[in-house]
């Protein structure tokens, strides 16, 4: 036996017993396939990650951006900037698909309250 749902269990290759059974599983399934249809529409990960933002990070600076064709110089100012100023909590500890504006917004002030140069904020 499989999980097909919430709570719905259905046997493998054999007849579930009554067709009201079937038809709630199938409906169950077709909500579930509805739920990923519109996150795929939304560009939303089909499926929610446990990943804090500081691993994603980690991940994009050795794949993606290594992968770019910036310069080395540029790269490094990247990674730098990731690491000291988007990596530590509370913004690395979020989730990326938990990501919203206020956190954006959060973050610019507290780069501001430690008065790093516009330049510099502007950058992360």
């Amino acid at each position: 036996m499989f999980l097909a749902g919430p709570a719905y269990w259905v046997r493998s290759k054999k007849q579930i017993g009554t067709s009201s059974t079937l038809r709630a599983c199938a409906a169950a399934v077709r909500d579930k396939l509805d739920e990923v249809r519109d996150r795929i529409k939304d560009q939303a990960p089909v499926r929610d990650s446990s990943q804090r933002l500081s691993e994603w990070i980690g991940h994009w600076s050795e794949t993606a951006l290594e992968a770019s064709s910036r310069k080395e110089s540029t790269k490094a100012l990247y990674r730098t900037l990731a690491r000291k100023h988007l990596s530590p909590a509370p913004f690395g500890a979020t989730p990326p698909d938990k990501l919203r504006k206020t956190h954006i917004e959060g973050l610019v002030v507290a780069l501001r309250k430690r008065e790093l140069s516009d330049s510099t904020v502007r950058q992360v």
